[in-house]
């Protein structure tokens, strides 16, 4: 929430649209933060988030716009005229601010939403038990949450890890 860095191996929840470390009060988990995941989804990686005009479910505008042929200096046509179609550039884009993937930003990391992924511990967490977060967003020994799968350090293990266990077992 304030634009700092969350390193990889911390349990976060959400905050309104932004992420934050989960704590032992939180009923709601997203995900473990990840150096490794298998898939990133609205990174932004290629484009300005805002560079192109999208409708209502965020799919980009395209309009057809007139390519000129391409011709050499003697005047040969090299390519000929076509129409493309092309997606329609947001009047709000400033194509003078340079560019910065949320991949390099200091204030995003990729979130592990399902599957195997390694969290930090404080040392409690046992292989075939359940861990959940501490106060500091780190795995703890629990009755129920998620499951050990494989200690891999003093202060890292691996879980199996699927955001809806922790609220399902803790309401049982």
């Amino acid at each position: 929430m304030d634009g700092k860095t969350i390193d990889c191996g911390y349990f976060v929840t959400l905050d309104g649209e932004k992420i934050c470390k989960a704590d032992e009060s939180d009923d709601y988990v997203l995900g473990i933060t990840s150096a490794t995941p298998a898939v990133i989804a609205n990174s932004g990686d290629l484009n300005w988030k805002d560079k192109y005009v999208t409708d209502e479910w965020g799919r980009v505008l395209y309009q057809d716009v007139l390519v000129p042929a391409v011709t050499s200096k003697d005047g040969r046509a090299i390519l000929p005229e076509r129409t493309e179609s092309q997606p329609v550039l947001n009047p709000v884009w400033d194509h003078t601010r340079e560019f910065i993937p949320r991949c390099k930003r200091p204030e995003w990391v990729a979130v592990g939403l399902l599957g195997k992924i390694l969290v930090r511990d404080d040392g409690t967490c046992q292989v075939n038990r359940y861990c959940r977060p501490n106060k500091e967003g780190i795995a703890t020994a629990s009755r129920y949450g998620y499951r050990v799968m494989k200690r891999i350090g003093e202060n890292q293990v691996l879980v199996f890890f699927d955001h809806m266990r922790l609220g399902h077992l803790k309401n049982r």
